[in-house]
C-alpha cells in the first residue's frame, strides 16, 4: 500500500512538470488594429496624401488596394501612407503574419473645372431644334437651368450630355451647375431664319445711281452700314438694301438683323465703261498687246475681226490682243460691250496687223493688200536682178526687177509688174525709192535665202514691200 502511494505521487508530479513545461511554448497573438476606418484625400490639393497608423498587430504586414486606379499606398513600419490618384472610393486591406486583418475605406476627391465643348449655341427653328452639348469636365451631379424656358429648355440626358431644345426666336442662357457648386454659362441663340441677301454677282453700282439689293431671308429689324461712305452709302428702304454710288472703288456693305446675325456684301462702284486706247496703228503678229480697261463692270462681250484674237485678262482689267499667224490685214476692228452697264459699245480700230518688217516670213504688201506667196524665184542676168513671187506656180503675184545684184542698198531702174494667171507680166505698178533693206542667206544654200525689199508705190504715202524667200 505504501508503494502505491509513492508511485501515484510521482506520477502526479511528472504530469505537473510536463504541463507547466508545455504552457511556456504556446504563442500569444494580438488583434490587428488601426487608428482610422476611413480616410479622405483631396487628390488635386496641395497634399494629396493621407496616413493610417497600425496601433496593434503581429508584424510582417501586407497591404492591398482594391482599385489602384483610385489610390496606391506604401508601408513604412507601422505607418501606411496613401496617395490619392483620382475621383472614387476604394478599400485597403492590411494583413499580418498571423492572418489577422483590418480594412479601411479610402475616398478620393478631385475638383474639376466645369467645362463644356461649346460656349455658344446657334439654333434655327425647323432646322436644328435640338442640340447636344458635351460636358468635357466637371464634378458630377449636373443640373441645368434656362434663363427663359420660352426660348429654349435644357436637361441632362442619361449619357451625361446637355440636351437643349429650341422653342422660339430670341436669346437665353443655360446655367450648368456641378456637385461642387461650380457654374458655367451656355449662350443660346434661337433664330427664325438665316440672314441671306440677294446674289449680286455681276452687278455694279454707278456713281450717282442706286443699286437695290433684296433680303432673301432673315429675322427682321434690319440695319445696314457702309464700310466707306465716300465710295457708297447704304440704307434700308422698304425691306431692301439701297446702295448709292459716290465714287469709284469697292466697298463692303454689312447688314444686321434683330438677332445680331450679319451678312457682308462687296459692291463695286463704277463711273461707266472706259478703255484706255481705241486706236492701234500696228499690231505686230507674235507680240501681245495689252490695253487697260479703265472702268467697267467686268462683264463684257468681245467681238473682233478674224485677223485678231482678243480676250480678257484673269482679273478682267485688261484686253489681251494678238494677231493671227499669216493673217495680215488692214483696218480691223474690235467691239467690246459692257453687259451690265448697258452703255454704248466701244470700238478699237487696228490700222495694220502685220509682222515686223524684219521678220523672216515670205509675204508682200502691194496695192494696199497683203499676200503670202507659195513660190518665189530670183534671177540675176546682165546686171539685172529679177524677183518673181506668187502662188506655188509663181502666178497671180508680182515681179520686181532692178539694176544690180541681190545685195543690201538702194536700187535703180526698178520696175514692178503684176503676174497674171498665165504667169506672164500684167499691169505695171509705178514705184520709186527701191531699197534692199536686208539679206539673210540660208545656211549652206547661198545665194538662196530671205530678201527684204521696200519701195514706194506711186500715189501712196506709205511704203510697200516684198519679203522673198528662195
Amino acid at each position: 500500500m505504501k508503494i502505491n502511494i509513492t508511485y501515484l505521487a510521482g506520477a502526479l508530479l511528472s504530469s505537473a512538470i510536463l504541463m507547466f513545461g508545455c504552457s511556456e511554448d504556446i504563442p500569444s497573438y494580438s488583434e490587428l488594429t488601426i487608428d482610422k476606418a476611413e480616410v479622405f484625400i483631396q487628390a488635386d490639393g496641395d497634399n494629396p496624401f493621407a496616413e493610417v497608423n497600425i496601433t496593434n498587430g503581429n508584424g510582417n504586414y501586407k497591404l492591398t488596394i482594391a482599385n489602384e486606379d483610385i489610390a496606391n499606398a506604401t508601408l513604412d513600419g507601422t505607418r501606411i501612407i496613401i496617395n490619392g490618384l483620382r475621383n472614387g472610393t476604394t478599400t485597403a486591406t492590411l494583413v499580418d503574419w498571423s492572418k489577422h486583418s483590418a480594412v479601411f475605406t479610402i475616398k478620393v476627391k478631385e475638383d474639376f473645372e466645369l467645362k463644356l465643348d461649346k460656349e455658344e449655341l446657334s439654333m434655327f427653328l425647323g432646322e436644328n431644334d435640338t442640340e447636344l452639348v458635351n460636358i468635357l469636365s466637371g464634378n458630377g451631379d449636373y443640373k441645368v437651368e434656362s434663363s427663359n424656358n420660352e426660348v429654349a429648355t435644357a436637361e441632362v440626358s442619361e449619357d451625361g450630355k446637355i440636351s437643349v431644345t429650341a422653342i422660339s426666336s430670341d436669346f437665353c442662357n443655360i446655367t450648368v451647375t456641378d456637385a461642387d457648386g461650380n457654374k458655367t454659362i451656355l449662350k443660346v441663340n434661337v433664330y427664325d431664319e438665316h440672314l441671306v441677301t440677294e446674289d449680286i454677282t455681276g452687278k455694279v453700282c454707278m456713281i450717282g445711281e442706286a443699286l437695290n439689293i433684296g433680303i432673301t431671308s432673315g429675322n427682321g429689324e434690319y440695319s445696314v452700314t457702309s464700310e466707306n461712305p465716300e465710295i457708297a452709302t447704304a440704307e434700308i428702304i422698304e425691306g431692301a438694301i439701297k446702295v448709292t454710288g459716290v465714287s469709284k472703288g469697292e466697298v463692303t456693305i454689312t447688314i444686321t438683323d434683330r438677332m445680331k446675325l450679319t451678312s457682308s456684301i462687296k459692291v463695286r462702284v463704277t463711273g461707266g465703261f472706259e478703255i484706255k486706247m481705241i486706236q492701234v496703228d500696228y499690231l505686230w503678229i507674235g507680240e501681245e498687246l495689252r490695253i487697260p480697261i479703265v472702268d467697267g463692270s467686268g462683264d463684257y462681250t468681245i467681238k473682233c475681226d478674224p485677223s485678231m484674237t482678243c480676250v480678257l485678262s484673269e482679273n478682267k482689267s485688261e484686253l489681251i490682243i494678238n494677231g493671227v499667224e499669216k493673217k495680215m490685214a488692214l483696218n480691223q476692228k474690235i467691239t467690246i460691250t459692257d453687259n451690265i452697264l448697258k452703255t454704248k459699245p466701244i470700238e478699237i480700230n487696228v490700222k495694220c496687223i502685220d509682222y515686223p518688217f524684219e521678220k523672216d516670213i515670205a509675204r508682200w504688201f502691194i496695192q494696199g493688200a497683203f499676200g503670202i506667196p507659195g513660190g518665189c524665184s530670183i534671177n540675176e542676168s546682165n546686171g539685172i536682178t529679177t524677183i518673181k513671187t506668187g502662188d506655188k506656180n509663181i502666178k497671180n503675184g508680182f515681179v520686181i526687177s532692178f539694176k544690180g545684184d541681190r545685195t543690201e542698198g538702194d536700187k535703180t531702174d526698178a520696175t514692178l509688174y503684176t503676174i497674171n494667171s498665165s504667169g506672164n507680166n500684167g499691169t505695171e505698178i509705178k514705184i520709186s525709192n527701191v531699197v534692199m533693206k536686208k539679206v539673210q542667206y540660208d545656211e549652206g544654200r547661198e545665194p538662196n535665202g530671205f530678201f527684204w525689199i521696200k519701195f514706194r508705190e506711186e500715189g501712196r504715202d506709205y511704203d510697200s514691200y516684198i519679203v522673198a524667200h528662195t
